[in-house]
């Protein structure tokens, strides 16, 4: 689930060997500063290293660093493995640095096209909802922030490959990015150890499904337009979803009494027959969405039961 982090390293703690940073690194600049001190700053693969004034920094996505893409997370072992290879070819004993930022991110195969998922997520009680791009959206603070996108589809847009074994489905990518106040949320990581203790890699598998079970969702079939029928053409869809939303056929049948009630059909026999027609025709238009294909009707459904099970499988691993 860990993907992104951002290490530190107090300077005046740790004194760092110059000549071997730089034979360590892919490539280099060193910035001579006012005071005649050089500072590196340079990239190992992926990861990007910056000396600044005080502290060494060193970004990027741990599991493109130790798999070459960040479609699947590292589990335990090569979480630990990745930190280990990482401090093995930087020279730099990075086990007791500090965490500024961690990202914990993963990707869940879906049924349609991801962006299709995207109108069931509508708010969150902290996070204002801002689109990203045409497939995909953030939900995000000054110090965090949840992107939800099509994965496959930043990869193409960037004109980087798709593993081969990613091509075949549909990938909603679940980012919950943490920038600030990393402590404050994940109170063991104190320093990168504690990325990968058993109880701790399970919490953030936890913090991944409840950042996900934290913002509020519609019920919505849209993207399912392949299944329009003439008995349930696109106008009968929206009436009943839009029923749907206003609390179903029970309820939709009461307003129509509240209607009738409130003098909105004539008190007559034709009133009347008016009315039962409009009950009716609820009635008859429930009965052809209730014979639709389950996963037709809810993709909040759809998806809130794949991320519950990704969550539970992830931690099933850990177990085994």
């Amino acid at each position: 689930m860990v993907d992104t982090v951002k290490f530190y390293l107090y300077l005046d703690q740790y004194k760092i060997d110059h000549r071997s940073l730089k034979k360590s690194l892919d490539d280099y600049d060193v910035i001579t500063g006012s005071n005649g001190v050089e500072r590196i700053s340079g990239n190992l693969a992926n990861m990007r290293i910056n000396e600044r004034r005080f502290v060494l920094q060193i970004e990027g996505s741990l599991p493109k660093f130790y798999h070459g893409n960040n479609f699947r997370p590292l589990d335990i072992t090569e979480l630990k493995h990745c930190i280990e290879l990482l401090s093995d070819r930087l020279h730099l004993q990075i086990e007791n640095m500090g965490i500024s930022r961690v990202d914990i991110s993963d990707s869940v195969a879906v049924s349609l096209k991801p962006k299709y998922y995207l109108d069931c997520l509508v708010s969150h009680p902290y996070l204002e909802r801002e689109p990203k791009g045409r497939n995909g959206i953030y939900f995000q603070n000054k110090s965090r922030h949840t992107t939800i996108y099509d994965k496959s589809e930043e990869l193409k847009s960037k004109k980087k490959n798709i593993p081969v074994k990613f091509r075949e489905q549909n990938w909603l990518r679940i980012e919950h990015v943490h920038k600030r106040d990393v402590t404050d949320w994940f109170p063991f990581l104190n320093n990168i150890t504690g990325l990968y203790e058993p109880e701790n890699y399970i919490a953030t598998i936890n913090h991944w499904e409840e950042e996900f079970n934290s913002i509020q969702k519609v019920d919505t079939c849209t993207g399912k337009l392949d299944s329009i029928t003439d008995q349930m053409d696109y106008h009968k869809l929206l009436m009943v979803e839009g029923m749907r939303q206003r609390g179903g056929q029970l309820a939709a049948l009461r307003e129509l009494e509240t209607l009738y009630d409130l003098g909105k059909y004539q008190n007559n026999r034709s009133g009347k027959a008016k009315l039962r027609r409009h009950k009716k025709e609820v009635n008859q238009l429930f009965e052809i969405y209730n014979s639709l294909d389950p996963s037709f009707k809810s993709l909040k459904k759809e998806l809130c039961e794949k991320v519950r099970l990704h969550a539970a499988r992830n931690r099933e691993m850990l177990i085994q």
